[in-house]
């Protein structure tokens, strides 16, 4: 019987016998096969099994209780067999094994839009590793990147350096500097950042000089809201007058009792943050990996033997290549630089 004759059955149309069983087309051929038993008129019992080696298969199964007119249902068991592809997918991965992305200057040019290269790349090295992005912007800058559905195209999507964190889609974690630092400490930061700025002598200024994220803040002596053009010069005037980094020294000096971190980054800007709170928090959501391989513009050598450290030029270590056996790695040194 037909999934379609099956579901016009379950509607009323004909009354199935219960207990019957029916086998659905198997969404991966050889390697799956699906049952649907009857258990009254209006439920059934959904079962999916598949071939994951020789010697393993996964079974699951499900109650369905579709409502009388079926609205949904054909969506419904969809879901589930789109559910079943991802299973089958994280059993073929090699275990214990996570790459970790930065997103600006890394997976796209700097606050630039993913190429659909990179994209199809992304998607195929999941098939054979955990792989997950961190980024020092927040959530709605990195889906402007990455795309709408980038919480579904990651394993793990780490924002503002994973303090807002996702896990297959789901919130799994969430610090606020807000809450952390208090308002009386942020006040007295930005006070001094916005008069140190109004006196700096650079050729041009725009706007947005402070961007206050849940999790740190960006300062941008240019302002962010300067052109793509004028970013490009700013960063070449920076790396001959060091703007950013006379700026920092400052500041570093300053509130040195706030026990900050200043991290400069891509071309115009740099965070603040306490502390710690560098993309080697995203670490405390990974306990499970043993081998975490880390790909980003600017890298730096932290205190931890789990977080593989590396400049992209040379970050594919051995062990990675391993794992990347199904994928083509001159495909990978190509979109990586």
């Amino acid at each position: 019987m037909s999934p379609a004759r099956l579901l016009l059955s379950c509607g009323g149309v004909k009354s199935p016998t219960p207990g019957t069983a029916a086998f659905l087309p198997s969404p991966f051929s050889s390697k799956a096969t699906s049952s649907f038993t009857w258990i009254s008129s209006l439920s059934a019992t959904i079962s999916y099994n598949f071939l994951v080696s020789r010697s393993e298969s996964i079974s699951i199964s499900f109650s369905w209780n579709p409502p009388p007119d079926l609205s949904g249902a054909i969506s419904a068991i969809r879901a589930h067999v789109r559910s079943l592809g991802e299973i089958r997918r994280m059993a073929a991965r090699k275990p214990g094994v996570i790459a970790l992305f930065d997103v600006d200057g890394t997976l796209t040019a700097p606050r630039k839009v993913i190429t659909p290269e990179m994209l199809k790349f992304m998607r195929e090295l999941r098939e054979v590793v955990t792989v997950g992005v961190v980024g020092g912007s927040d959530l709605v800058k990195i889906t402007e990147q990455l795309g709408k559905s980038v919480l579904n195209d990651y394993d793990y999507v780490f924002s503002e350096n994973g303090l807002l964190a996702h896990k297959t889609g789901e919130l799994i974690g969430r610090q606020s500097l807000k809450s952390f630092l208090g308002e009386d400490k942020l006040k007295e930061f930005i006070n001094f950042t916005l008069h140190y700025i109004a006196d700096l002598d650079i050729p041009i200024k725009r706007g947005t000089f402070i961007e206050f994220r849940s999790g740190m803040i960006n300062v941008s002596p240019i302002g962010r809201n300067c052109s793509q053009e004028e970013r490009d010069e700013f960063e070449k005037y920076d790396k001959v007058q060091n703007i950013r980094p006379k700026m920092v020294s400052v500041l570093r000096e300053k509130f040195a009792h706030l026990d900050l971190t200043f991290s400069i980054g891509g071309q115009i800007s740099f965070d603040v943050f306490p502390r710690g709170w560098d993309k080697t928090y995203s670490l405390k959501y990974l306990d499970e990996y043993q081998e975490i391989h880390f790909f980003g513009d600017k890298t730096y050598k932290v205190a931890s033997k789990e977080f593989s450290s590396c400049m992209m030029a040379d970050c594919v270590s051995s062990q990675l290549l391993d794992s990347l056996a199904e994928v083509n790695v001159d495909d990978f040194y190509t979109l990586s630089r």
